[in-house]
C-alpha cells in the first residue's frame, strides 16, 4: 500500500502532520509514504519521505499516478489537493466531509469546536487504513540545520520570531523590545527571525540594543535553517505561528504566545509539539462583531513585558 499524506498548507500545518510519517511506516501493509505539499517547504519534509509532490507543479496529476498510490490522506480540506488526487483516480481518497465531491471516503467535520489537537484529527483518518498509534506529545518529523558559520555564542541566546502568519497579528513590538532588552542586560544575546518582509520588524527589535547584541537574521534562513537555529536557541520566543511549530519540533525551548480569540485557534488545537513548550495564553474572547486578527490586537496589549520575560528566564533555567 502506498500512501500519500496530502496537506499543502502552511509551515506550522505541515509540521504537525508530519507526526503520521512514523506511524504509516508502523503500520502493515505500508510499502511507501509520500507527501503532497507546497514546494517552499520541500525541504522540511522531502528528507522523511520517499516522495514529495508539489500541489503547484504543473504535472501534478501525472506525478500523483506515477506513484502508483493506494490512498490519500486529506488532512484538511483543500478542493484544488482534493481534485488532483481524484483526477489521478487513487482508488481511496479519505478526508472531511466538506471535500465530498473528490473523496471516496468522508468523516464528519469537527475541527471547528477547537476541543481536540489537530494532529490528533490526521490520526482519525489513518485509522482507516489501519494505523492504530496514538498521537504523543513527540515531537514531529522535520528536517533541520544549522546555517555553516553561524557558530556557537558564548551566551545565552534568545531567538525572537518577529512576526506573524500572513493575515494574523505580529507581537507587540514594544513588548519585544522591552523583553530583548532585559535578556541582553542579563548578559544575553538577541536573534530576530522572520520573512524577508519582517526585516524592518527585525531591525526595530534590536534597534535599542548594544552594538553586537543582536543579529537580523530576517530573510536570511531556509525554513530547515529556520528550525535548527531556533531550535538551539537557548530560548525561542514568538506568537503562535509556523517558526513557534518549527522551534518545538527541532527540540527547542520555547515560549509561545496564545490570544485565546477563538476556541478553533487555540491552545488545545494548536499547542507546538514538543518536550520543552510553555504556552502563555492571553485570556479573553473576540466580541461577537469583532474579527479575529482585531480582538488578536486587543488581547495582546494586555501582554505584561515582564511577566513574558519572566517566562522566558524560567524556560531558559528549566532548559
Amino acid at each position: 500500500m502506498n500512501v500519500l499524506i496530502s496537506r499543502p498548507d502552511r509551515v506550522g500545518d505541515v509540521v504537525i502532520s508530519t507526526t503520521l510519517i512514523p506511524a504509516l511506516r508502523a503500520t502493515a501493509g505500508v510499502r511507501s509514504v509520500c507527501f503532497l505539499g507546497r514546494e517552499d517547504l520541500r525541504g522540511l519534509v522531502a528528507p522523511g519521505v520517499d516522495a514529495f509532490v508539489a500541489i503547484d507543479a504543473p504535472d501534478v496529476v501525472e506525478r500523483l499516478r506515477a506513484l502508483e498510490l493506494s490512498v490519500s490522506l486529506h488532512l484538511h480540506p483543500h478542493a484544488a489537493a482534493a481534485a488532483a488526487c481524484a483526477t489521478a483516480q487513487i482508488p481511496r481518497r479519505i478526508g472531511w466531509s466538506t471535500d465530498a465531491e473528490s473523496l471516496t471516503e468522508r468523516l464528519p467535520y469537527a475541527k471547528d469546536r477547537g476541543d481536540r489537537h489537530e494532529a490528533e484529527f490526521g490520526f482519525d483518518l489513518a485509522a482507516r487504513i489501519g494505523v492504530t498509534a496514538a498521537i504523543t506529545p513527540g515531537r514531529p518529523l522535520i528536517w533541520s540545520t544549522v546555517p555553516a558559520g553561524f557558530g556557537v555564542s558564548d551566551r545565552p541566546t534568545l531567538a525572537i520570531h518577529v512576526g506573524a502568519s500572513p493575515g494574523k497579528t505580529a507581537l507587540p513590538l514594544e513588548l519585544l523590545q522591552q523583553v530583548a532588552h532585559s535578556w541582553v542586560t542579563d548578559g544575553g544575546s538577541v536573534l530576530a527571525l522572520g520573512s524577508a518582509a519582517e526585516r524592518e520588524a527585525g531591525e526595530a527589535v534590536l534597534a535599542t540594543l548594544p552594538a553586537g547584541a543582536g543579529r537580523n537574521l530576517c530573510g536570511e534562513l531556509s525554513l530547515p535553517e529556520m528550525a535548527g537555529v531556533a531550535g538551539s536557541a537557548t530560548v525561542f520566543l514568538g506568537r503562535d505561528s509556523g517558526p513557534a511549530h518549527l522551534a518545538a519540533a527541532a527540540g527547542g525551548n520555547v515560549v509561545v504566545i496564545f490570544p485565546a480569540a477563538r476556541a478553533d485557534m487555540g491552545v488545545t488545537r494548536w499547542r507546538p509539539l514538543g518536550e520543552r513548550v510553555r504556552v502563555v495564553e492571553v485570556p479573553g474572547r473576540a466580541r461577537w462583531w469583532e474579527k479575529t486578527e482585531r480582538a488578536s490586537r486587543r488581547l495582546f496589549a494586555r501582554l505584561d513585558a515582564a511577566m513574558v520575560l519572566d517566562e522566558v528566564r524560567t524556560a531558559a533555567r528549566s532548559g
